[in-house]
């Protein structure tokens, strides 16, 4: 009963069934890739006008004595101390300042600066603003909070006369 037609249609058969069950699995992979691919997206504006205007003017004051960057994750500037726990870390994992003067040689963080408008004055802004201040604190690092202004006296950065 070996006959080489029945062998010849089953190897077919099985050639056509793996086929299918391959086509069927790449388009069931693509459908859940296009379900998982990235948002249509656009650039956003990064800073306020209140802040973009602050930075403008800060740019100016500092001139090529520090590097600017904006919206620094705390956890970004900081190396916190062997031994601290997921909490210690989770409590400033999502917190940023608004800008953060480096030095132009090594990018080192030595000066923080919260632009501080209508929306510090709740409970919970001044209890994060408070972690803020305590954290870059510890870590040495300079904190000066500036109320969102017309003009800005820069006096404070103690860069120029």
């Amino acid at each position: 009963m070996n006959h080489p037609a029945i062998y010849l249609l089953f190897v077919v058969a099985v050639v056509f069934v793996g086929a299918a069950v391959l086509a069927s699995f790449l388009k069931t992979l693509a459908r859940s890739e296009s379900r998982t691919s990235l948002p249509n997206c656009r650039p956003a504006q990064f800073l306020s006008p209140a802040e973009l205007r602050f930075f403008h003017e800060l740019r100016r004051a500092v001139g090529n004595t520090a590097h600017i960057c904006c919206k620094v994750k705390l956890i970004e500037m900081l190396d916190l101390a062997p031994g601290s726990t997921p909490a210690q870390r989770n409590s400033i994992s999502q917190k940023h300042v608004d800008f953060v003067l480096c030095d132009p040689t090594m990018m080192m963080p030595f000066h923080a600066i919260e632009l501080d408008d209508r929306s510090h004055r709740s409970k919970r802004t001044e209890m994060s603003d408070a972690i803020k201040d305590a954290v870059l604190q510890s870590a040495g690092i300079r904190l000066t909070r500036v109320r969102v202004g017309r003009t800005y006296d820069f006096g404070f950065l103690g860069l120029r006369p």
